[in-house]
């Protein structure tokens, strides 16, 4: 049976700006091993199809190669679950226009946070600009140089086109940072964040908003 993964819709309009359209949920791939890129929360913009990816667990001292895989147990129209070895949930629940509520549960004593990662590629965001928070906006760059491009500030992530039209990213991650994975023959860019738990860890849950809107460049 073809699983059901979280698709946030935000498609382009007539005009050259985006347009908010509903959130839902679609067969995307069948496979949830096939290629993890394109798993998880998936936007249909003017910057084309970009895909936040199903959380990995974080666990105290352990280093980033050991962090939990996600495994989907189940889905449905409005939702869809996954669980981690220790034991640990997470479900991606669709809630509001461009809004996803995240709720995760079940937490192993030395479970650190949640790890998200969304990989946005070369051709949709070359002349255009990102920003963290209330930071000024930046270019992308155009040739490859250090892995990490920039550490950002809490807030909301905003990256644009070279049209102005742009996609913000709302969530309350502890950390987040944009990294340049072209000098390791991967094109494209890679938006990552960490939302962490308190100790000890318990459950709850937190929303992502997405929405389409602009930039001057």
């Amino acid at each position: 049976m073809k699983l059901l993964l979280a698709s946030i819709l935000l498609c382009a309009a007539a005009m050259t700006r985006l347009a908010a359209d509903d959130i839902a949920l679609s067969t995307f791939n069948d496979n949830p091993k096939a290629n993890p890129t394109k798993i998880g929360l998936h936007m249909e913009t003017a910057l084309g199809s970009i895909t936040m990816e199903l959380p990995q667990l974080i666990i105290q001292g352990k280093p980033a190669s050991e962090r939990e895989k996600p495994e989907i147990t189940s889905s449905t129209e409005t939702e869809v679950s996954v669980s981690f070895k220790s034991g640990a949930t997470f479900r991606y629940e669709v809630s509001a226009p461009g809004e996803v509520t995240c709720t995760y549960g079940n937490l192993p004593a030395d479970a650190a946070g949640l790890f998200f990662s969304m990989f946005i590629r070369t051709e949709f965001v070359l002349g255009g600009r990102y920003a963290f928070g209330n930071q000024t906006p930046k270019t992308f760059p155009d040739i490859s140089g250090s892995p990490n491009l920039v550490d950002g500030a809490k807030g909301v992530f905003v990256f644009a086109a070279p049209t102005g039209d742009a996609v913000s990213l709302d969530m309350p991650a502890d950390w987040q940072g944009l990294v340049d994975y072209r000098n390791g023959g991967m094109n494209g860019f890679s938006f990552k964040s960490k939302v962490l738990f308190k100790t000890p860890p318990v459950a709850g849950s937190f929303q992502i908003k997405i929405q389409p809107t602009t930039m001057t460049l």
